[in-house]
């Protein structure tokens, strides 16, 4: 597959993202004096059926966008996580992420649904520390709730790679849904689930809004759903941090006030380079690579985002 990222062209490759080491899955993840956690699925079918159905309509051809989140991509590529993403399958522009897929099935009265995409995302920084390869994404539907199903792979942030498997990463609340003439689209505002949350080493909290996820396709023929699509997802861990990762985030989480940052929009350039600057670091810390700096950060850009969604309710 073709492979893009925040800085130069690179030769096409399947990307790799937790070379150093073997991930846990989401039910093997235990609690532990690092890490913490503990097993758990958070299982969402909404779709299954029209998979099945004669009269539903297959899926030729389709497209979805989704940003994530604009002050993510910036704190990814920014002077704090000094990161990356590399794309698979999967385009850049306009500060989304554009997937194309052509598998699925919509009812005829375009109520339920499930389009599946190809591709993936793999954003990295702190050396290595921040890892999140969110890959293959689902839009599930029923009505004007849904939910963007993907395979996700994640860092604790102790830097031990998890595998959640094929799960939720966040609720779809529908502003948008159009079925009819051989066409589907719609535009849903998106809300972060609990696994969600905690493949973003749970920093950002569950019901967080991120960036709005639209979709059109091109409906034809019989359905022609993956093995997978439109079933329970299968991953989902659902945990705490413990031990001493909890001490540092409940220490950090004290003193933080989110009124004294600026978040991560500021942290990077409009053309989403990989900075080669060393970071400032932060006061008190010598290594702004180390856990306890990781938190800071991921608190400062993640406490930022959520006063803006409070702030700017219908933003």
């Amino acid at each position: 597959p073709e492979v893009a990222s925040g800085s130069a062209p690179r030769p096409a490759a399947a990307p790799k993202p937790l070379p150093a080491a073997s991930p846990q899955t989401a039910s093997e993840l235990k609690k532990d004096d690092s890490s913490g956690g503990g097993g758990g699925d958070e299982e969402v079918a909404l779709s299954e059926n029209v998979c099945e159905a004669d009269d539903a309509q297959g899926v030729e051809d389709s497209k979805a966008h989704w940003g994530v989140k604009q002050s993510f991509q910036s704190y990814i590529t920014g002077s704090i996580a000094q990161g990356k993403w590399e794309l698979a399958d999967v385009e850049h522009s306009d500060g989304e992420y554009h997937f194309s897929g052509a598998n699925g099935a919509v009812s005829p009265d375009g109520k339920i649904g499930t389009v599946a995409y190809k591709g993936a995302l793999h954003f990295t920084g702190h050396n290595g520390i921040l890892d999140l390869l969110i890959e293959d994404p689902e839009i599930q539907w029923e009505g004007n709730e849904g939910h963007l199903i993907a395979v996700v792979v994640s860092n604790t942030i102790e830097g031990e790679p998890i595998d959640y498997g094929r799960t939720s990463v966040g609720r779809l609340e529908f502003e948008e849904l159009d079925a009819g003439s051989g066409k589907a689209s719609g535009r849903a505002r998106l809300f972060l689930s609990e696994s969600g949350s905690q493949a973003f080493a749970e920093f950002y909290e569950p019901g967080l809004e991120l960036d709005p996820v639209s979709f059109e396709a091109d409906l034809g023929g019989k359905p022609n759903c993956t093995d997978v699509q439109g079933k329970a997802t299968s991953g989902g861990a659902k945990g705490e941090l413990g031990g001493k990762a909890a001490d540092k985030a409940a220490e950090l989480r004290k003193d933080f006030d989110p009124s004294q940052t600026t978040g991560a929009e500021n942290d990077s350039d409009s053309t989403f380079t990989v900075h080669d600057a060393k970071p400032a670091g932060l006061a008190g810390f010598a290594d702004p690579n180390t856990p306890l700096v990781v938190t800071a950060a991921f608190l400062i850009a993640g406490g930022a985002m959520t006063v803006f969604v409070l702030r700017h309710p219908n933003s």
